[in-house]
């Protein structure tokens, strides 16, 4: 007796089923696709934090950034190497400033001097686009526009300090060589600055020797 109802309901089921064939196919493919867009939503978060986490380890970004308004000196570099979680330390001239092009376009500009004489960088490593590597201290490599930015610099342009009087480099003059991809200005939003224009609009890499001073206002560390 269990088994013949047991029929009966298979094939009261696949009679209902044929004769609403569109209405069951249409609700069968609904849930499919709210399957399959629940687990892209619960993968999606994991996949974003690996990707980051891999392209940050890639391109060696600093774990931390320390900064001091009065500088350090070789004595603090010496002294930051010696704990023994400090992997890798890397020295830096960072600055903000109003830059114009010989066009008299102003752009607030935040200059990473760091590079080494090769153009290298032990931390905050970048992958050069378009162009060259600086090979004078007047030399900048520029951050890459994205196509919301159009008529950024270039490489082979010149831009001149606003501010001469306030200004800590050696060079008023810095020429863009080259567009790189840097992990420091990988978001889409603009840091804040108390200088020109209250937002960075150029993120510029050049070498150590564009700043004689002989502290550095920051040191980034990896651990």
């Amino acid at each position: 007796m269990v088994t013949v109802m047991k029929k009966s309901r298979r094939k009261n089921i696949l009679r209902s089923i044929r004769s609403s064939l569109n209405r069951f196919l249409s609700i069968l493919f609904i849930v499919a696709l709210g399957s399959g867009f629940l687990a892209g939503l619960f993968a999606a978060s994991p996949d974003m934090y690996d990707t980051g986490d891999r392209y940050m380890d890639d391109y060696r970004l600093y774990d931390i950034d320390l900064k001091a308004p009065l500088g350090f000196d070789d004595d603090d570099l010496d002294a930051l190497a010696g704990f023994s979680d400090a992997e890798t330390l890397m020295p830096a001239h960072v600055r903000d400033l109003v830059l114009r092009t010989e066009d008299d376009i102003t752009y607030t500009s935040r200059v990473y001097a760091a590079l080494d004489e090769d153009g290298a960088s032990p931390l905050n490593q970048f992958r050069l686009s378009e162009g060259r590597l600086p090979a004078a201290p007047d030399e900048c490599l520029m951050q890459e526009p994205t196509r919301f930015e159009p008529g950024r610099p270039k490489p082979g342009d010149r831009l001149i300090v606003d501010d001469t009087e306030n200004n800590p480099f050696c060079s008023d003059v810095l020429t863009i060589v080259g567009y790189v991809e840097s992990p420091i200005s990988y978001s889409v939003e603009k840091d804040p600055t108390s200088v020109g224009s209250g937002s960075i609009a150029l993120h510029l890499y050049a070498p150590l020797t564009l700043c004689p001073d002989e502290t550095y206002s920051d040191v980034y560390l990896s651990i």
